[in-house]
């Protein structure tokens, strides 16, 4: 297996009581990392794998198993979460506001040609 659930992992870390900032800490990788990988996948690396049991207690062996048995029952991500994860929340935040000012300003210019 080349990548992790990354909902289960999500699952771990709510389950042992860790903010996504302490948790990232005690494993050594950033807040940004984790929080994508919960999103979608973490890759199957043996050392964030190794602290991630140490941490939660739970032995790589079963994170390997239940992360594929959560894989296998197709836990898709929306294309909605897809966007968020590519893009941010932000990111479509800048998206729509930037679509409605097109718009606005495509209704505004026709009267103001009209006026002057």
């Amino acid at each position: 297996m080349d990548k992790i659930n990354g909902k289960y992992i999500k699952n771990l870390r709510e389950s042992s009581g860790y903010s996504i900032r302490a948790f990232a800490q005690l494993i050594y990788v950033s807040k940004s990392s984790l929080q994508r990988w919960e999103q979608t996948y973490m890759p199957a690396n043996d050392d964030i794998l190794k602290r991630i049991a140490q941490v939660t207690g739970v032995p790589e062996e079963q994170i390997i198993a239940q992360s594929a048995a959560m894989s296998e029952k197709g836990e898709e991500l929306s294309p909605d979460q897809r966007a968020e994860v590519k893009f941010g929340l932000k990111g479509l935040r800048w998206i729509a506001v930037l679509a409605c000012v097109v718009v606005v300003l495509g209704l505004v210019f026709p009267i103001l040609a009209a006026v002057f």
